[in-house]
């Protein structure tokens, strides 16, 4: 996931995985602010176990190039940031889970 210098990223009832070796998010775009927030989220790697996921971002999802300036804020939320009234736009769905990841199983 990418966030620039200027964007806002906030994210809710989430899992992101990274693929071994990569990292989740990577932060950049010259000066400026760059933002991500996020609420009830899951962070790991590709085939880890369901008890293997942070429900902190962890220090090595989170990227940007070592000259580039931008300024990085990352707050975990106390609460849902989305209003989820039935009169809203949200409708609660069960996501896909595409067969062997998250399965526990080598």
């Amino acid at each position: 996931i990418r966030v620039w210098n200027g964007g806002s990223l906030v994210m809710a009832n989430s899992t992101v995985l990274a693929m071994p070796r990569f990292g989740g998010f990577w932060f950049g775009g010259g000066e400026g602010l760059a933002r991500l927030e996020y609420y009830n989220c899951r962070f790991g790697r590709v085939g880890d176990s369901p008890d293997e996921l942070s429900d902190e971002l962890p220090d090595w999802m989170v990227g940007k190039d070592e000259d580039d300036p931008v300024e990085i804020r990352i707050r975990r939320l106390g609460r849902d940031p989305f209003d989820r009234d039935p009169g809203s736009f949200w409708v609660p769905a069960r996501p896909p889970v595409p067969r062997g990841f998250l399965s526990g199983r080598e």
